[in-house]
């Protein structure tokens, strides 16, 4: 499935992994294995996504676009012979595996977006649907919900109404002119799904940010302003028709703590430069919720992409902190799905990204190790495969380290590799 390292890309890697072993003498101890493939039965396996233990053997197993793959803990993985049509699938976006009704079995969440046509009229609307697990590895469907007229981005998981229940959120952007003949530009669209507790839930749809012509992309929450009440913020980015940019920006929206949000009074956070990924966690143990923003590099002589820290105020709001630059010419790169993760087990965040090289050159994961209070180090790099679609941080057994799964492409196919986490 893998394409064999060349001459040249071994080079490439053995003079990363040379300046990666004299760094880490000096810095924090990170390492991670070389890629190893997963085997699966066919290419419809290798579109991951969700990760859990399913049959509470405390082995970690994969939830794919093919079906289930039950891990032995060791990297190794065996189809499910349970038919799982159902809630794998074709089409669909990624959404953790969570226990929703209170048994201690893993649920799975089926996320699947909209048919559009070229005038941005909805043919089908986002769907969401609920299939409960019965602790073995078999999922059986519950309840679904269409939630709204969205190109729906990402979702996460939360307990909104301060129930003990795992609610849903999702964000996605909308032109949707039939929604509102009168908006002709996008709009962040916010929907909730408050769980009842047995597997239904109450769907609650905030959002055409009229105001807001942004392209909402990355969703996270936390309590941002310790009140006790979860939060959500999300990234956009907009230009106008001559691609000067509108918005740059992150916006914050206050939990009101009954499932619902402030909308009509959302903070933001104006960037100077767009952002690619956003990620949050409490980073100098304060109970607040902080950001880390991934950005490209501003429109100036000499500038780099960023990675910023961004910590909460003791009231409202976030202030830049610290900022770690990477080199001049650096390619595309895409943060981890949750990539905040003590990777070295030292008590401190470190923080996961894929960064593209550059062609005929693989891929590398990049950790920036957590230094304590919002600092990072400069990224440790380890080569990877050359073209990575997606890439989530994942423990082979309960209460291991957490190692990162990655999904690659080579021209036409898919497959699935793991990145090993060999930290000390």
């Amino acid at each position: 499935m893998f394409p064999k390292p060349g001459p040249s890309i071994l080079v490439e890697a053995a003079i990363l992994l040379c300046g990666l072993t004299l760094f880490a003498q000096t810095s924090s101890s990170i390492s991670f294995s070389a890629p190893k493939a997963i085997a699966v039965p066919s290419q419809a396996y290798t579109q991951f996504l969700a990760s859990g233990d399913v049959n509470g053997d405390g082995k970690t197993d994969l939830l794919t676009q093919g079906g289930l793959l039950f891990g032995d803990g060791t990297g190794k993985f065996t189809p499910s012979s349970i038919d799982e049509t159902a809630v794998a699938g074709s089409g669909l976006i990624p959404v953790p595996l969570t226990d929703l009704n209170g048994d201690g079995s893993l649920d799975a969440i089926q996320l699947i977006p909209g048919q559009y046509d070229p005038d941005h009229c909805d043919d089908i609307p986002d769907t969401v649907k609920i299939f409960l697990g019965d602790g073995h590895g078999d999922f059986a469907w519950k309840s679904s919900y269409q939630i709204a007229k969205s190109d729906i981005r990402s979702a996460v998981i939360g307990d909104f109404n301060n129930d003990g229940k795992p609610d849903v959120a999702f964000i996605g952007r909308s032109t949707d002119v039939c929604v509102d003949p009168n908006i002709g530009h996008n709009y962040a669209v916010i929907s909730v799904l408050s769980n009842q507790g047995d597997g239904t839930f109450s769907v609650w749809i905030f959002g055409e940010y009229e105001d807001y012509d942004g392209d909402a992309t990355t969703l996270v929450t936390g309590d941002f302003n310790k009140d006790g009440k979860p939060d959500l913020a999300f990234t956009g980015y907009s230009e106008d028709a001559t691609g000067k940019p509108i918005a740059r920006d992150i916006q914050v929206l206050a939990g009101n703590g009954d499932g619902t949000f402030a909308l009509s009074a959302p903070y933001i956070y104006t960037l100077d430069s767009q952002p690619r990924g956003l990620a949050a966690a409490d980073l100098n143990g304060d109970k607040r919720t902080d950001l880390v923003v991934q950005l490209d590099a501003k429109d100036a002589s000499g500038a780099h992409p960023r990675i910023a820290t961004l910590l909460a105020k003791q009231t409202t709001g976030f202030y830049w902190y610290s900022a770690v630059y990477f080199p001049t010419g650096s390619a595309d790169s895409l943060l981890l799905t949750n990539p905040l993760i003590d990777f070295n087990r030292d008590g401190k965040l470190d923080l996961g990204l894929i960064h593209f090289v550059g062609i005929g050159a693989p891929s590398d994961l990049d950790v920036l190790a957590g230094e304590g209070g919002g600092n990072f180090a400069q990224p440790q790099s380890f080569p990877a495969y050359p073209v990575i679609t997606g890439a989530w941080p994942l423990s082979l057994t309960t209460g291991g380290p957490a190692d990162v799964l990655v999904q690659a492409k080579n021209g036409n196919s898919y497959g699935l590799g793991l990145l090993i986490n060999q930290s000390k």
